[in-house]
């Protein structure tokens, strides 16, 4: 006999149902799309918002990715201005990676201490913001607005300013774009 409500779950798209107490060893974040299950990835984080930045630090996060942050999250600098925001497993791979990188190479060592040095932890307070330090904050040119850019795995903090400069500078219609993307695959 199945205690009730346990064999129960929602409908998901295509009829499919999701989300049932009976598979309980399947994290509550972990959707999958698409829907065929041959082409199955897990939930990502996609979109652009734009969201302030108060007096203390604080950037409010997108509701819709806070339940992929709340096992803890860190911070670091990344590239072309922008900060990096990674959920804390996916933070573990990387950091498993860089302590893969020889030392010996000069390249190498510059980026780990980049990464590591420039990293923080950072925990979604209850209203769904993070502290970003000053440190990092200064490397963003970030002051009262930030446009969170998410790319599958992670998501990118920019500054406004910073963030229109590079979309201005991508010039998608040119040949040489389009070479780049046929070179690496798509």
């Amino acid at each position: 006999m199945v205690a009730s409500g346990n064999l129960w779950g929602k409908v998901g798209r295509h009829g499919k149902v999701v989300g049932t107490s009976m598979h309980s060893d399947v994290p509550a974040t972990t959707r999958l799309y698409p829907p065929n299950p041959a082409h199955r990835i897990p939930v990502m984080f996609i979109g652009e918002h734009s969201h302030s930045i108060d007096e203390k630090g604080r950037l409010q996060v997108p509701v819709k990715w806070r339940s992929k942050l709340a096992g803890g999250a860190v911070v670091t600098k990344g590239f072309d201005g922008s900060l990096k925001f990674y959920p804390a497993e996916k933070w573990g791979e990387i950091a498993a990676k860089l302590a893969q990188l020889p030392q010996s190479q000069p390249q190498a060592r510059a980026f780990v201490r980049q990464t590591l040095a420039g990293a923080v932890d950072v925990e979604l307070d209850k209203l769904g913001r993070v502290l970003l330090p000053p440190y990092l904050r200064e490397y963003a040119h970030l002051t009262k607005q930030a446009v969170l850019a998410g790319l599958h795995d992670h998501v990118e903090i920019w500054s406004t300013d910073t963030w229109k400069k590079y979309q201005d500078s991508m010039d998608m219609d040119s040949p040489e774009y389009y070479q780049t993307l046929k070179d690496i695959g798509i």
